[in-house]
């Protein structure tokens, strides 16, 4: 019998950079309180948020709401870009 396959996670390395701010994006924005595995990868749209938004400009004007950022430019809503344009925000001000 073979071997399976390793599971293989995608980078976590620009969001390490960031790891605060997802906590914040995940609770605030998701409604998550719970540990979840978040890559470089991960989009915001792979965790249920149906129940808290109708569409995903609503996603983006709650974020633009409590965090002062427009993200609406990052389409695939990339938790890792979404995080580090807070950062900067946060940095300039």
């Amino acid at each position: 019998m073979d071997k399976p396959d390793k599971v293989q996670f995608a980078s976590a390395a620009k969001i390490d950079q960031v790891r605060d701010i997802v906590a914040q994006v995940m609770k605030r924005i998701l409604g998550w309180e719970t540990w979840a595995f978040v890559s470089d990868a991960s989009s915001l749209f792979d965790f249920p948020y149906d129940e808290l938004y109708v569409s995903e400009a609503e996603v983006f004007a709650k974020i633009r709401s409590e965090f002062g950022v427009d993200v609406t430019d990052i389409a695939n809503g990339n938790i890792a870009e979404i995080c580090e344009r807070v950062k900067l925000h946060r940095l300039n001000n």
